[in-house]
């Protein structure tokens, strides 16, 4: 990518995170259709689609970056993310798996599993799925959470009530809590 399209690509990138999500997919386009192999570039025009809420052309532009890149894990990941958003959860459940036969251990992949097997509704399966990465980041406030709640879901009530509990730790966590007298159970 020459200096010119790179300082496009950035300015693009500026008016993403100032919000201005209809001029940056414009000037996203437009370094996209004149360099179509640089990956940069098509992945923010398919994260800036998506940030805007704009669904199909999203699907659209992680379908031609996986279709450029396949052998990147985390396009083949997002996509199924955006499919299983979108819907299309047995196509993205075909996604994620060929990603994750390129890297087994790879976080995002596998919670990206969970949610679309959650969705198909093996809800048996997810939960496996969190359960290994549960013990790979046993700290992480939202997977415990992720965990909790599917449990909670299957029926599981002594195992998913303290991960749901998680929710208190999470730095994500829209529950503000107010100072109490009296002891938490």
């Amino acid at each position: 990518m020459n200096a010119a399209l790179r300082k496009r690509l950035q300015h693009a990138q500026a008016l993403l995170q100032r919000g201005e999500h209809a001029p940056a997919i414009d000037a996203l386009r437009d370094v996209v259709r004149r360099a179509p192999d640089d990956f940069a570039a098509r992945q923010a025009l398919a994260m800036a689609c998506h940030r805007a809420q704009q669904f199909g052309p999203a699907v659209d532009e992680f379908q031609e970056l996986h279709r450029r890149f396949p052998a990147d894990v985390a396009t083949a990941s997002n996509l199924a993310a955006i499919l299983s958003e979108v819907g299309r959860h047995v196509q993205a459940f075909e996604v994620v798996t060929k990603a994750l036969r390129l890297d087994p251990t790879n976080r995002g992949a596998l919670c990206n599993l969970a949610e679309i097997l959650k969705r198909l509704g093996n809800w048996a399966a997810a939960r496996d799925v969190f359960a290994l990465l549960l013990a790979q980041a046993p700290d992480e406030a939202w997977l415990r959470l992720q965990h909790g709640m599917l449990l909670l879901g299957l029926g599981d009530w002594a195992r998913g009530w303290p991960d749901y509990e998680s929710r208190l730790l999470s730095n994500d966590n829209p529950i503000v809590m107010e100072p109490v007298d009296t002891p938490r159970l």
